[in-house]
């Protein structure tokens, strides 16, 4: 309704579980995908976002999934 919205992605990778991905989020030793991103309007800063997607949760519906690498 004020304006345009931009996401700017900060990094995106396949990765190790962290410590705290492990512990809090309970995930065993599997590759995650991990994806940070800014969202944006009118060049100010809202939110900060980190998405972490198991390998097996990835295997689900990956069409889905893949979608994250490019838009």
């Amino acid at each position: 309704i004020k304006g345009s919205v931009q996401l700017e992605v900060l990094s995106q990778s396949w990765i190790k579980p962290t410590w705290w991905d492990c512990y809090l989020l309970q995930i065993k030793n599997e590759p995650t995908f991990q994806r940070e991103i800014l969202m944006k309007s009118n060049g100010i800063c809202y939110w900060y976002a980190r998405v972490v997607i198991t390998q097996s949760c990835y295997n689900l519906n990956k069409d889905f999934f893949s979608r994250l690498e490019h838009e």
